[in-house]
């Protein structure tokens, strides 16, 4: 069981690496239109894959919390 939060953790790590990945590309590509709004999905995508890489990795509740705090700025996004 916990080589599958092991593997949860490294997928939404990869995850979040991508997206950040892909608005830096976007950002980049700014004059092209609905490059800063695709910037923006990624960004958030981002964040809510760290904090819920982030939740699944802790096991106590202080850390939970904080972590569902991160994935709530992204989610609604």
């Amino acid at each position: 069981m916990q080589q599958a939060h092991i593997l949860l953790v490294i997928i939404f790590s990869l995850s979040a690496l991508l997206s950040v990945y892909m608005a830096a590309w976007a950002q980049l590509r700014s004059r092209q239109p609905g490059a800063r709004d695709f910037f923006y999905l990624m960004i958030c995508i981002a964040l809510y894959s760290i904090g819920y890489a982030i939740e699944i990795s802790r096991s106590d509740l202080h850390g939970i919390l904080a972590a569902i705090r991160l994935e709530y700025v992204g989610l609604p996004f």
